[in-house]
């Protein structure tokens, strides 16, 4: 859900960004980040790996959860943070459509 909320908070950006490649491969290149567990990064970039871009919750957290390694407020947080997620893409996709001009007649 996280993914796919961040996903639609960048397409919509090419409401008036026509071509927004560029960001689609930032945002690829950021993602290669998520080959490594969170506790690898020092302590600021593990905050931004779990909340701002939550690379974290897409990718350790579940295998924590998996192993057994995830107490039930981390799995709460999970689900706060992806709601969240969620909520704010809707209404970034909402925006977009509410200020979408055609560029043709």
């Amino acid at each position: 859900a996280i993914l796919y909320a961040v996903w639609v908070m960048v397409v919509s950006t090419a409401f008036w960004f026509v071509r927004v490649d560029n960001l689609s491969y930032l945002l690829t290149s950021t993602l290669d980040a998520a080959r490594w567990p969170v506790q690898v990064f020092r302590p600021a970039l593990r905050l931004v790996f779990t909340f701002v871009l939550p690379l974290g919750l897409m990718t350790t957290w579940p295998a924590m959860a998996l192993r057994g390694m995830l107490d039930p407020a981390g799995f709460l947080v999970a689900i706060g943070v992806a709601a969240l997620f969620v909520a704010l893409s809707r209404a970034v996709w909402r925006f977009a459509l509410r200020h979408y001009s055609s560029a043709s007649s």
